[in-house]
């Protein structure tokens, strides 16, 4: 067990998400990041659940911290990593080792700074943070104030149970992922996209536009969505017909299903990257939707951070995730741990 002494900037309890719901207006939510929590459990020995969305499998909770992590004081022994944006945690003023299994102590307190590079970190628990399910998923719904701890971020004085390991905790301790495998978040990061559904309704110049351009992250970003910074897309001339549907702006659109990850661009102004807490349906004409493989990237943009989008076709987006999952096992756990600093 956990208690958050501070509760940092946006502290949730995540899991991979909650599946089947969006068609009653219930988003998924779930780790934004989801490869890097999944990395976390995997070095702790839980299970990783499958892809977002895609698979009925679930996984045990951890914490996502965005932008500046809490303080939160270990009641109980147990085995945790540390995954996704670095930042700065120590235990007890000493390096807490990312990437890796790591023993806490009762007593000992756990210290987050600010994320260096990206945005979001992932504490994951062995045995994960054992909160009631809410419709099959442990994960928050910030917005909706809808599972994990009573449908919120943390508070100071928060009790944070965590479920039994599937191992004994002396089997896990120095796991680490490959070295070679942990994500760098770059910038500019390049996203992978599979064009429309309506991108027939933009110029062809404005499609060029959209892959050329470098765009900037704005600072107008959370779970829900990414607003990005560029310049304007121009639309074809919408027909006298549908109008009478969904108005005169030819962004607007008879209402339909977003995707998470879809690109909507509201009246051709500053692009919105829908996130894993969006909207499940909407009235603007999207360019573009993000790879399965690449949603887990938009969870680490930053203000300020640039993304090039770069087009693929369904085959390259179905064979990305399969690497991308090919990635989550047991072979890619080495064992013996990184020499601390």
């Amino acid at each position: 067990m956990f208690e958050v002494i501070k509760p940092g900037l946006q502290t949730s309890i995540q899991d991979i998400g909650r599946r089947g719901f969006i068609s009653r207006g219930i988003p998924p939510a779930g780790a934004f990041d989801s490869y890097s929590f999944r990395i976390g459990n995997l070095i702790v020995g839980n299970g990783v659940g499958g892809p977002f969305l895609i698979s009925s499998e679930n996984c045990e909770a951890g914490l996502e911290l965005t932008f500046q992590g809490p303080g939160l004081r270990v009641l109980d022994d147990v085995v945790a990593a540390l995954t996704g944006a670095d930042m700065s945690a120590t235990v007890d003023g000493k390096p807490f080792p990312m990437w890796e299994a790591f023993r806490l102590r009762r007593g000992e307190t756990i210290t987050f700074g600010t994320a260096k590079r990206g945005a979001r970190g992932y504490l994951c628990v062995a045995g994960g943070f054992d909160v009631p399910l809410y419709l099959g998923s442990r994960s928050t719904q910030i917005r909706g104030n809808l599972g994990g701890m009573q449908g919120r971020c943390l508070k100071p004085g928060d009790q944070l149970p965590v479920g039994n390991p599937r191992r004994p905790m002396p089997s896990l301790e120095g796991r680490v992922f490959r070295q070679d495998l942990i994500p760098q978040f770059r910038n500019p990061l390049v996203i992978r996209v599979i064009m429309g559904p309506q991108n027939d309704l933009y110029q062809e110049e404005s499609l060029r536009l959209f892959l050329a351009t470098e765009w900037k992250a704005s600072s107008m970003m959370d779970r829900m969505g990414i607003r990005l910074i560029g310049p304007k897309l121009s639309f074809k001339p919408k027909p006298e017909h549908l109008k009478q549907f969904s108005g005169a702006d030819p962004s607007n659109i008879v209402s339909d299903t977003i995707p998470i990850g879809g690109i909507q661009v509201p009246s051709g102004i500053e692009p919105i990257i829908m996130g894993v807490e969006g909207p499940g349906i909407g009235g603007y004409a999207k360019i573009a939707t993000v790879i399965s493989a690449d949603l887990s990237s938009l969870g680490q943009i930053r203000p300020g951070d640039q993304l090039v989008f770069r087009e693929v076709n369904s085959r390259e987006a179905v064979d990305a995730l399969r690497e991308r999952e090919a990635l989550l096992q047991e072979t890619n756990i080495e064992v013996g741990g990184r020499e601390h600093v």
